[in-house]
């Protein structure tokens, strides 16, 4: 069975859309500069917001270079206990 999301699923539809407008708008500036250098550019603004002091600025740079944090997700049970799990499974024969 393939991994991912099941078959007809638009989700990712409305993310490719802005990458797309993304990379067309850096693909027009390059040609309008004539320089190629508008990533570089980019990059660069986001290193000088860090320098800077821009807890923004710095956690975009850092999630680049070493990726985003996983979500840490801590629960208790009842009274500040262990989480209690209970799995029930049920096989169903239907009748013919």
């Amino acid at each position: 069975m393939p991994g991912g999301a099941p078959l007809g699923n638009k989700n990712g539809a409305k993310q490719r859309l802005i990458e797309q407008a993304l990379i067309r708008e850096i693909k027009q500036r390059d040609l309008v500069a004539g320089d190629g250098e508008t990533l570089r550019k980019i990059a660069a603004a986001q290193i000088d917001r860090a320098l800077a002091g821009d807890p923004m600025g710095f956690d975009r740079v850092s999630d680049r270079l070493d990726g985003k944090p996983k979500q840490q997700i801590e629960a208790t049970g009842a009274d500040d206990g262990p989480v209690k799990i209970i799995y029930e499974s049920r096989i169903v024969h239907e009748k013919p």
